[in-house]
């Protein structure tokens, strides 16, 4: 009888014992993406608006010109760079606007909601409003030419209307810690923190190699 109990005490023991954190790895690689896909699109998004407004307002050969002969006939360009940043700052106010407005509901909506039913399906849906963003994007870097500026909107409406950043981290967190136990939900925040990190240094790091290839 005595035995008996004790085998029970160390099964009860081991089976109390936590796992290797690499086997509790699950939303880990989808936090790194996500980070990944919005730290590339970020600066790619200001670069692309400079670029169109320079095509509204000047001729398509002389833009093209800015990035090559910068030495030569370096007043007219820091005439032209000044114009067009003073026309691109209105328009990243209204990117700002259409992106946070509808946001800060969708987020607060998202999170009720993911606490009673499910956190996988808000995360699913920011994710594929970051595709269609960069899809977007991707779109006006080929195309160039006869392209409206407007068309950048669309990029930050995906992101606001299918879950912004600010729903991704909120659902991300509260997954964490309806997953987690006192004991390691430390280890699981940690290991987040490393992967929103590493995915938006690393997106950094892409979109200047992206903007170089596309230039």
């Amino acid at each position: 009888m005595i035995r008996q109990n004790e085998k029970e005490i160390n099964i009860l023991f081991t089976s109390k014992k936590s796992a290797p954190w690499w086997k509790s790895i699950s939303i880990e690689p989808v936090v790194f993406l996500y980070m990944l896909a919005v730290y590339i699109n970020i600066p790619t998004d200001e670069a692309l608006l400079y670029r169109q407004v320079c095509y509204k307002l000047y001729n398509i050969s002389l833009c093209n010109s800015m990035n090559t002969n910068k030495i030569n006939k370096i007043d007219i360009y820091e005439s032209m760079e000044d114009i067009i940043q003073k026309h691109a700052s209105i328009y990243v106010m209204y990117f700002n606007f259409v992106y946070s407005i509808p946001s800060i509901f969708i987020s607060i909506m998202c999170g009720v909601w993911s606490d009673k039913y499910s956190h996988k399906i808000p995360m699913i849906f920011a994710s594929i409003g970051c595709i269609l963003s960069t899809i977007v994007n991707l779109f006006v870097s080929v195309i160039k030419y006869n392209l409206s500026i407007e068309i950048l909107f669309f990029s930050n409406i995906f992101l606001s209307l299918f879950g912004s950043t600010s729903t991704m981290f909120s659902v991300i967190y509260n997954y964490i810690s309806h997953i987690t136990t006192i004991e390691n939900r430390t280890q699981r925040i940690a290991i987040i923190e490393s992967c929103l990190m590493f995915g938006s240094t690393i997106g950094l790091i892409l979109s200047g190699i992206l903007m170089d290839l596309t230039n």
